[in-house]
């Protein structure tokens, strides 16, 4: 098993970067895992080509990152990461949907990365 060396154990989950045909919805999932609870502190993303990506995440609960989706625009390429007021702990062993709409007449390739912190896992006694 790899432990990270840097402390606190900076972390990042993230979909591969992934193709998105014009008009086209997608859902990749990301899986926390195992060994520990993850802080959500910051949300990046990476775009190759001129467009608009939403990115709408949620648990696989259903419950929702946020109210509207995320226009990739605002935190992709040259612009900064979407930056949480506070962490928000995702319990390990959980799974982050990443739904993807292509909002452009032209394909795109996106990548969605969730910066945080690698947690104790919460006990239940």
């Amino acid at each position: 098993m790899f432990k990270s060396i840097i402390k606190p154990a900076l972390f990042c989950y993230a979909i591969p970067a992934t193709n998105v045909g014009a008009g086209a919805v997608i859902t990749p999932q990301i899986n926390i895992s195992n060994d520990a609870d993850f802080m959500l502190v910051e949300v990046r993303a990476t775009k190759q080509a001129a467009g608009g990506i939403l990115a709408q995440l949620s648990l696989a609960s259903g419950d929702l990152f946020s109210n509207v989706p995320l226009d990739t625009r605002l935190f992709a390429e040259d612009d900064y990461p979407v930056r949480l007021p506070e962490p928000v702990r995702i319990p390990a062993n959980s799974q982050i949907n990443v739904q993807l709409q292509n909002t452009t007449g032209g394909a795109l390739s996106s990548q969605i990365q969730l910066w945080g912190y690698k947690v104790e896992c919460s006990k239940s006694y």
